[in-house]
């Protein structure tokens, strides 16, 4: 049986940390909140914004790379199919094999839409581009933040309310489900806020 190179709570951990600190680096101030806390309270959206000018808004669904005859990342139908109603959402392959590579963890990401037909696995093929989606890397991921080709615009409390839950009504479960973190970006101000889905504890060792 199929097991992953490397656990997916820790390919989220690691990866998100890299995220945070490539922000910092780039000179954003970072508030990070616990989703589980936006649930409880329905999600306020006045809450998420930073102030009236342009915000980027973007959610992480992580998936960690498994081994076997070939590598590939599982993709469950149903987070599938609810995924694909969010094009601010995107996978989040890792393509970590070793913990030992867990500071390099930005760079061993492909970033990609759930805009593709349904399958139980994406192979991890380079010689064959039918098996792997289109996807980027980090770096060019961000430049599209920053010309507005990726993510989702928020400029005001009805963009974000629509953005998180687009049936309408009451905010739908699967969201906390299927995302792993949200990420707000104001390239203009340099300031971002991230939401995580989980409470880790301090990196030991």
């Amino acid at each position: 049986m199929a097991s992953p190179y490397v656990h997916e709570r820790q390919v989220e951990y690691w990866t998100s940390r890299e995220i945070e600190d490539f922000l910092l680096d780039a000179g954003y101030d970072i508030l990070v909140f616990p989703i589980t806390q936006l649930l409880e309270s329905k999600i306020p959206a006045d809450f998420l914004f930073l102030d009236t000018s342009t915000n980027k808004l973007f959610g992480l669904q992580y998936k960690a790379l498994y081994g076997n005859a070939s590598d590939f990342w599982n993709v469950a139908q149903h987070q599938h199919t609810t995924l694909s109603n969010f094009d601010w959402i995107y996978y989040a392959l890792s393509d970590l094999k070793d913990a030992r590579q867990r500071r390099n963890a930005l760079h061993y990401l492909r970033l990609v839409t759930a805009s593709f037909a349904y399958r139980s696995k994406i192979v991890a093929a380079p010689w064959d581009h039918t098996a792997l989606p289109a996807y980027s890397r980090w770096a060019a991921f961000y430049e599209g933040l920053k010309d507005c080709s990726i993510g989702r615009k928020i400029t005001a409390r009805a963009d974000l309310i629509s953005a998180l839950w687009p049936a309408g009504g009451n905010y739908p479960p699967e969201v906390a489900h299927i995302v792993d973190d949200v990420f707000i970006v104001n390239p203009e101000q340099r300031r971002a806020v991230v939401y995580s889905a989980k409470t880790w504890e301090p990196e030991r060792g």
